[in-house]
């Protein structure tokens, strides 16, 4: 019968630290799946005790805005320190972790909908992924290219919750000022003058509690 070294097959699921893997190995113990005294497991069982520790443990690397972001959905799931490529929340992207972080804090405050002026289309793409897991539907404006129409900013800033001006990077005067005339008084106007979408995300999230907001 072919064998598989459990401290192998936890390693293979992130989970290194010897206190991390005590932890999910008496999980996989409670369930049957093995004795404290086996060192192997049978191939065979690899898909159960995977899914057993997905369902039992909610596998986290060590940064504190993925703790914070496991609690409410954590759901009685033992949490366990893995490697940060591993961890459920961030998948070892800071990017994404701040992305998450930002769309729980608009949430928070019944903001949904975020208008970004600036930033790269591969920039829009990420911040895009990373705020739809998080419930925040995402709209933006390349600021290179044409400058719309103060109608059409009008209509844009209208959907809007947060308008955010990504001053920092390569965006047209042009257009980001369309933009910075057109926000409605109900939405919440940011400007951004750091680069890299943490510091959009950190930034943002800043300008929420700086609006009175309170936020987790």
């Amino acid at each position: 019968m072919d064998v598989i070294l459990i401290d192998d097959l936890l390693r293979d699921v992130g989970i290194a630290d010897p206190v991390a893997r005590e932890q999910a190995r008496a999980i996989l113990e409670r369930h049957g799946l093995t004795t404290p005294r086996k060192l192997n497991m049978a191939t065979g069982k690899i898909l159960a005790a995977r899914a057993l520790l997905a369902d039992h443990a909610m596998l986290l690397c060590g940064d504190p805005g993925c703790a914070a972001l496991a609690v409410s959905r954590a759901a009685g799931r033992e949490m366990i320190g893995v490697e940060p490529a591993h961890c459920i929340i961030c998948a070892g992207s800071g990017q994404r972790r701040a992305a998450l972080l930002l769309a729980r804090d608009m949430l928070a405050v019944r903001r949904s909908r975020l208008l970004l002026v600036g930033g790269t289309p591969q920039q829009h793409h990420e911040l895009d992924q990373a705020l739809a897991a998080g419930g925040v539907e995402l709209r933006a404006i390349d600021g290179l290219k044409r400058a719309h129409s103060a109608a059409e900013a009008a209509r844009q800033s209208a959907w809007a919750d947060v308008v955010a001006i990504w001053a920092a990077t390569p965006v047209k005067h042009k257009v980001s000022q369309v933009y910075t005339d057109a926000v409605t008084p109900h939405a919440l106007r940011v400007i951004v003058a750091r680069r890299g979408i943490e510091s959009l995300c950190a930034d943002i999230r800043a300008a929420l509690v700086g609006n009175g907001h309170r936020v987790g």
